[in-house]
């Protein structure tokens, strides 16, 4: 196994936890606020600054109807990992945070071709789907 799949099946945990009851919806914002400045920040998932934007716009951007950051955004990892965090913690609920997970999750087993066990993921997205439910009511 390579290095940077040993990293992607440890970033793939830090989202287990996202989808696990073991956070409240705040904990679980703020989470994954850091989780994203983390995965930002590193280069093993984005080697390079100009893949970063397509995957923002995708995932970040897009579905809440905003626009893409300026170029110059880019350059800077640090100053782009500071404007997704001010969204996630402006524009994003506990719910948004559980969807979002699980889209990076299956972006990251797609792009490295990891093979998990369906079944645990199936369980672990029905509680976060029921929690998410619960928690909207």
């Amino acid at each position: 196994m390579t290095e940077n799949s040993n990293y992607v099946k440890k970033i793939i945990k830090q989202v287990d936890i996202l989808q696990s009851n073991k956070l409240d919806s705040e904990e679980s914002i703020n989470y994954f606020t850091g989780f994203m400045y983390s995965l930002i920040l590193d280069k093993t998932v984005f080697k390079r600054n100009d893949e970063l934007p397509d995957f923002i716009f995708n995932f970040f951007l897009k579905p809440f109807g905003s626009m893409q950051y300026k170029d110059y955004v880019y350059k800077s990892r640090t100053l782009l990992g500071a404007r997704v965090c001010r969204h996630i913690i402006d524009d994003f609920n506990y719910s948004d945070t559980v969807k979002l997970s699980k889209i990076i999750l299956n972006y990251l087993e797609k792009k490295y071709a990891l093979g998990q066990d369906e079944n645990a993921h199936k369980k672990l997205n029905s509680i976060a789907n029921e929690l998410s439910g619960w928690l909207n009511q």
